[in-house]
């Protein structure tokens, strides 16, 4: 079977982590060899001391640029044939991984394969990720909904064709990689039942309580929708698409700023709006000719 990578990036965060790394170990025995690779950004909470005295872990330590950078720095040294991304504050399901392999033998023309998840908190189900066909090379779930890339198990030659995670983004770099790997043809298949366990709590970026990043979220996901209509290399579904996607921001922004009462919120609003007029009218157009044709 193919040698499998595992990425965790992670910081101040050694009670999560362990359990994550235990996700991965309970499943090395039906397995075999399994790369562990934990990138520290510099904690102080006993991680680094912790990870480097387990002989099965592969510790990268050092400042970073926040994940993206952190799980670029693992690709550059990962040994595995197939790789994961496992958050440090996440678990895989008992056999994800062996059910990853054994989908990527049956289907070798696909680049990646990609299983259901779940979002608990403590030991209640949120919310269900689990029609994988939905996500599997569609690019309106990509772009208007659940990227889940912590679901799915690549082959190794897909970061290499692909040039890894962009620093541009600190919070959706890995809905950017996944339109790309959509986009440029690249294939996946679904994987029977589930596979990853996304975990709510306060300190996730983008799965807190109290959605803290939702407004930086919306500006990223501006920043992307615009990079994307402006890419000439990118499908003419993927530009529509991200046309749709500005204006569910403009709205996402303008509710927001009205929900939390913010006068600065509802100011830069203003302010981004009238500097993008003639943008934000063709967006706002779009998303809601979508919404006619596709409903949410």
């Amino acid at each position: 079977m193919a040698r499998v990578s595992i990425v965790t990036a992670t910081y101040n965060r050694l009670g999560m982590l362990q359990d994550a790394v235990a996700s991965v170990r309970t499943q090395a025995q039906s397995v075999g060899a399994i790369e562990h690779l934990i990138v520290d950004g510099g904690s102080r909470d006993g991680t680094i001391e912790w990870v480097a005295r387990q002989s099965d872990l592969k510790l990268i330590v050092g400042p970073d640029y926040g994940v993206y950078d952190a799980w670029n720095k693992a690709l550059a040294v990962a040994d595995g044939e197939v790789v994961g991304f496992l958050n440090s504050d996440d678990l895989y399901c008992p056999d994800a991984i062996e059910k990853a392999l054994a989908k990527l033998a049956q289907e070798p023309a696909v680049d990646a394969v990609a299983g259901a998840a779940m979002l608990v908190e403590d030991d209640t189900v949120v919310r269900r990720y689990d029609q994988p066909n939905e996500f599997v090379g569609n690019l309106r779930t990509l772009f208007l909904g659940h990227c889940g890339i912590n679901n799915h198990f690549f082959r190794r030659r897909c970061f290499d064709d692909l040039t890894g995670f962009s620093l541009r983004y600190s919070l959706t770099s890995d809905r950017d990689f996944m339109l790309r790997f959509v986009d440029r043809g690249m294939k996946a298949a679904p994987i029977d039942g589930y596979v990853y366990r996304y975990r709510r709590h306060d300190g996730s970026l983008t799965f807190d309580r109290d959605l803290k990043n939702a407004w930086e979220l919306r500006l990223e996901l501006l920043d992307l929708a615009r990079k994307w209509q402006e890419d000439n290399g990118a499908s003419l579904a993927a530009r529509r698409l991200a046309r749709v996607l500005e204006g569910r921001c403009w709205v996402g922004l303008a509710r927001l700023a009205l929900r939390q009462r913010d006068q600065t919120m509802l100011k830069d609003t203003v302010r981004r709006s009238f500097a993008s007029r003639g943008l934000l009218i063709t967006s706002v157009v779009a998303m809601g000719l979508d919404y006619v044709v596709h409903g949410r």
